[in-house]
């Protein structure tokens, strides 16, 4: 699939995604990245204020980062500390080690489950 990112000038970053809101399972304040994935998308962004990124669960040739599922689901509270976001899972990003927490919106995008591995492209 393919989506697009975007940064507020308040430097919060956001998955575009009408389709989640429109369906009433959220807000946009679910559709925000935390916890790590702001600054993963900050890296790839390059200083840019958007990104299109195109991620699968099955890995395909040119993809340019890899993130396998470090944990089940929850969060760390020391890492993360809004006692609302009680599931998730953790992700680390191959060869690099960064960590960052992906919220209940990837079993929106993924089927109801935290891939093993997502394989992400910049477009």
């Amino acid at each position: 699939m393919v989506k697009n990112f975007y940064q507020e000038e308040d430097g919060r970053w956001y998955i575009d995604l009408p389709e989640y809101i429109e369906s009433g399972v959220g807000t946009k304040s679910n559709l925000e990245m935390v916890a790590g994935a702001d600054t993963f998308l900050s890296t790839l962004a390059q200083g840019e204020t958007s990104i299109t990124l195109k991620f699968t669960d099955e890995e395909f040739v040119d993809h340019d980062v890899e993130l396998i599922r470090s944990s089940n689901h929850g969060y760390t509270p020391e890492l993360l500390d809004e006692a609302e976001l009680d599931s998730g899972a953790w992700y680390t990003v191959k060869d690099n080690d960064h960590n960052l927490w992906l919220c209940p919106v990837v079993l929106y995008l993924f089927n109801n489950t935290y891939p093993q591995n997502i394989f992400i492209q910049i477009l």
